[in-house]
């Protein structure tokens, strides 16, 4: 499901997780100041984040486009109200946020059921 280059970019993002995981480790272990122990898990949180984010996006995205062909490939009247609404979200795509794809994912798998 992943392309090579986000395989790459993820695999990037848990490498640089595991190497603060062990800086943390030795953190503790040499009683180093808890602010500064935060801080590092503060790091951690935000790659985890960035990861998770990047990787529910591609998904997401990916399934709201298989929805949207079959949407179109349902619809045989060009005045169906899921095409003008696949229309629109065809327009925003690209610059979707994640809430919005999920959003819209929603909508038109509703219209299956």
């Amino acid at each position: 499901m992943l392309s090579a280059k986000e395989k790459r970019e993820i695999s990037k993002q848990l490498n640089a997780i595991t190497g603060q995981i062990k800086a943390i480790q030795e953190m503790i272990e040499n009683d180093r100041d808890t602010q500064d122990i935060y801080i590092q898990f503060k790091a951690v949180e935000g790659i985890m984040k960035k990861a998770l984010y990047s990787v529910l996006d591609n998904l997401f995205r990916k399934k709201l486009a298989a929805t949207i062909v079959k949407v179109i490939d349902d619809c045989h009247d060009e005045d169906c109200l899921h095409c003008k609404q696949v229309d629109e979200i065809k327009n925003q795509f690209a610059n979707m946020d994640m809430r919005d794809v999920i959003k819209y994912l929603d909508e038109l798998e509703n219209c299956f059921k």
